[in-house]
């Protein structure tokens, strides 16, 4: 009997740790996808944000357009002059704005910059623009022979009978602290890198300031993931780490924008990401070792309380059948062992009565 209550308590266990193993892996699991989750909403609402305020900018240099100034045929530039100059006020155009017509050739700056003729059909997103009549936004662009550096915000112009006529840009400088003051704006931790990359892999602003236009671990994957506008959470590691610091497993969110080809990074040490999960794990080991622990007492208390009344009780009927009627039977507790053994002790003195009876009497 002792077996059967051993399997018995042995099974209950069983039952028990595969119940506490199932509700530890839901919820350390739902755990691990709430972490994700909050880095990939996190680049998100950065990315967001970047693209509501390039929207706001986009429609300054369409109001251009819609104006009905524009006239680069009639050779007053004065209301195209003025047209540049309200766009500019308060927008994040750092270099300023331009008019190009349809060659490439820029007929007019705001402010004025004394350059001679400059031509930029050349440029990549400036023939994009012209060829698709659409708004394009750069990468970081470096303009030779100056070695500047430039994000290139293109929209097509069209005069007053709706034919576009040429584009008006505005030059963005991607180390001009509007980038810097957005991506700072994010309360982060010290180990957490928050990062506005474009198609290229060019780091265009970092909360670590030291890597800002420098290329991004992993460029050319988070290129793709840009160019795709595919968001995405990924394992990773960092590539540009040095022997000391080691190849440390990072998780790195990705959010590309919808207005321009750049992509919103946050990246975080695997190690913090899971840590919430990983004390989660413990907590739930601890618990099942503490469930283990109690029921083996509970089963070796459970067994004594059972084994050693029926043994005694056992005991008690072999002296009362080899006819020792003089021990008493031991009564442990008000159970129904208990009841059993107060039987056979009433049932033991009528016996002895009547043995002494027979005997007083024969």
């Amino acid at each position: 009997m002792q077996r059967k209550i051993l399997l018995l308590v042995i099974a209950s266990i069983l039952v028990m740790l595969v119940s506490i193993g199932l509700v530890s892996y839901l919820t350390v699991y739902d755990s691990i996808d709430h972490s994700l989750e909050a880095r990939l909403t996190l680049a998100r609402l950065l990315g967001r944000s970047l693209d509501y305020t390039l929207e706001r900018n986009i429609v300054r240099l369409h109001d251009i357009s819609f104006s009905g100034s524009v006239d680069l045929s009639d050779g007053d530039w004065a209301p195209e002059r003025h047209a540049l100059s309200t766009a500019y006020e308060y927008s994040m155009f750092s270099d300023g704005l331009f008019l190009m017509d349809l060659d490439g050739n820029i007929l007019l700056r705001y402010p004025h910059k004394d350059d001679g003729a400059i031509n930029l059909l050349g440029i990549t997103y400036v023939q994009e623009a012209l060829r698709e009549q659409r708004t394009v936004v750069s990468d970081v662009y470096t303009l030779s022979p100056t070695r500047r550096q430039v994000i290139f915000v293109l929209v097509p112009v069209k005069d007053s009978g709706g034919d576009v006529v040429g584009l008006v840009g505005g030059e963005v400088d991607p180390a001009s602290y509007f980038f810097t003051w957005v991506i700072k704006s994010l309360p982060t931790s010290e180990d957490m890198k928050v990062e506005l990359i474009d198609s290229h892999g060019i780091i265009i602003a970092s909360n670590d300031p030291q890597r800002t236009f420098t290329y991004a671990d992993h460029d050319m994957f988070l290129g793709n993931l840009i160019k795709k506008k595919r968001a995405l959470v990924s394992k990773c590691h960092r590539c540009h780490s040095s022997a000391e610091e080691g190849r440390e497993a990072d998780m790195l969110a990705i959010a590309p924008l919808l207005l321009a080809p750049w992509g919103v990074t946050v990246r975080q040490p695997e190690s913090v990401v899971f840590g919430p999960s990983t004390k989660l794990q413990k907590a739930f080991a601890i618990v099942s070792l503490i469930v283990i622990a109690a029921a083996v007492i509970l089963s070796i208390g459970l067994s004594r309380s059972i084994i050693n009344p029926l043994r005694a009780l056992g005991r008690a009927t072999e002296r009362i059948a080899s006819g020792d009627l003089t021990a008493p039977v031991p009564v442990y507790g008000g159970d129904e062992v208990g009841e059993l053994a107060e039987s056979f002790e009433a049932m033991r003195v009528r016996l002895k009565y009547s043995l002494e009876y027979i005997r007083l009497y024969t």
